[in-house]
């Protein structure tokens, strides 16, 4: 296994990491508690208050929401990258256990109903979320604990009252401002009570331990991701396949706009009392108060709706859409939980992204290029795998994209350098009639930094020196 120390740029952060990635070289467990005086010293931005004798609610509820909700009678900790490697040193097939999730981190993860969790580690930077996450939890959750000692306090948890004056008595009780223990509240909802008994009852002590696979051992798992992958979709083994690193939904979105054509049943989702604040919000965006992206907004309350018990018949809509613009999901079965997206890029559909992505007029050049051919060639250049990059046409492309053209006219261009590849394309962009003056103006002065000579500006744009 890579065991590498990230480098950072913090000497404190530094030690931090440094400090976990040696102890998680041990074959025992490793103690959280050994890493709490490492952590609050760091001084992350999550973790403000981690010195403070105080609860930090928002580092906890931010640790809460990455952490699976059996965390409450969690004791130890076990990291692998794969059931093998679990099977491998003793532990056993973890997959046999209860499937357990986190409501803000994908990671697959599986209780055994007796204090112990096991969690499937894809990468180094799995482990720099795991560590100081739990880390933090135990400090908030230790902190809590602490408040929560009184007689009287334990004698209220037994039958507390229920709603906002129940919050308040608690809140008062433990010299707490009332809001912390709210947001609490709105995190755990019905659970609330049970986890603050759970707090009260005792202090957290976990124990983590990292299974000593080999660098193999994350390739191997992230074959088994891969083969899931081919087996679903046996078309891509002999397609070109060009992989993007994002979340679950974000180029979806863009790719789809299905948020964008259901906004007045979002809006509808709105209406509920629950959901005031967000509401408020997008009044804000709708009279410009805020900044914010509408697009952006939609996309946002989709994923809110979708999680709810309203958002089951959106789910079937929503992937027939996808479909019908060329995407497909593909759930995870084993090992890492990342569900991949395949987007077949032939089929989406133009007018059916995000505005923010369309080119205007693309359809009216589609239309005259359908009538009358493409007349004037796009523009590449052939790299040494024997591909080809686009240089220059990018609007012609798309447009015979949508067409569904397979072969159009094309000028090779012998250039190796990236730079020559810019010049020749801001040089065809200069003359397009849309582009407003500004970015003109840079297009230019990026000429400029090439030649150094704005005779040879002039003669390569076509244009007179006094408009260089």
């Amino acid at each position: 296994m890579d065991r590498t120390v990230p480098r950072t740029g913090s000497e404190e952060i530094e030690l931090y990491i440094r400090t976990y990635y040696s102890l998680l070289r041990s074959t025992i467990d490793v103690q959280i508690r050994t890493l709490e005086e490492v952590h609050a010293n760091m001084g992350s931005s999550l973790h403000l208050d981690a010195k403070s004798p105080h609860p930090d609610i928002s580092a906890f509820i931010y640790a809460t929401l990455r952490l699976p909700s059996c965390i409450a009678d969690v004791e130890r900790i076990i990291l692998g990258q794969s059931q093998e490697v679990f099977i491998k040193r003793g532990v056993g097939d973890v997959e046999t256990w209860q499937p357990v999730v986190a409501k803000a981190r994908r990671r697959r993860s599986f209780t055994d109903g007796d204090g112990t969790l096991a969690c499937y580690v894809a990468s180094r930077s799995d482990i720099d979320d795991i560590i100081p996450t739990l880390t933090a939890f135990q400090i908030e959750w230790n902190k809590l604990n602490f408040l929560l000692q009184g007689d009287q306090v334990k004698t209220y948890l037994e039958n507390p009252i229920e709603g906002d004056e129940g919050l308040a008595v608690l809140a008062r009780g433990i010299g707490m401002e009332i809001e912390g223990i709210r947001n609490l509240y709105h995190v755990w909802e019905d659970a609330f009570w049970p986890m603050i008994r759970a707090i009260a009852a005792h202090r957290k002590r976990f124990r983590v331990r990292l299974l000593a696979g080999s660098l193999m051992d994350y390739r191997r798992a992230t074959q088994m991701w891969w083969q899931h992958i081919e087996q679903a979709m046996p078309f891509l083994l002999h397609r070109p396949v060009y992989f993007i690193s994002s979340n679950n939904h974000s180029l979806v979105n863009l790719v789809s706009s299905y948020a964008l054509r259901q906004e007045e049943q979002l809006l509808n989702f709105l209406q509920h009392p629950e959901n005031s604040n967000l509401l408020a919000e997008w009044r804000e965006i709708e009279s410009q108060q805020v900044p914010s992206s509408r697009e952006n907004f939609l996309y946002y309350l989709l994923k809110k709706v979708l999680a709810t018990s309203r958002g089951k018949t959106i789910h079937h809509e929503r992937a027939e859409a996808e479909k019908d613009c060329g995407v497909l999901r593909v759930a995870s079965e084993r090992g890492f939980d990342v569900e991949a997206q395949v987007i077949e890029l032939s089929r989406i559909q133009p007018d059916g992204v995000d505005p923010r992505l369309q080119c205007p007029g693309i359809e009216d050049l589609a239309n005259s290029i359908k009538e009358k051919g493409l007349l004037n060639p796009i523009t590449v250049r052939r790299n040494n795998d024997g591909t080809y990059s686009l240089i220059a046409g990018q609007r012609r492309f798309l447009a015979c994209k949508s067409l569904g053209l397979d072969i159009i006219p094309a000028i090779i261009r012998d250039i190796t350098d990236d730079t020559d590849a810019t010049i020749i394309s801001l040089i065809e962009n200069v003359h397009r009639a849309d582009m407003n003056p500004i970015d003109k103006a840079r297009a230019y002065q990026m000429i400029y930094e090439k030649y150094n000579d704005y005779n040879k500006v002039a003669k390569e744009t076509g244009v007179s020196i006094s408009t260089v």
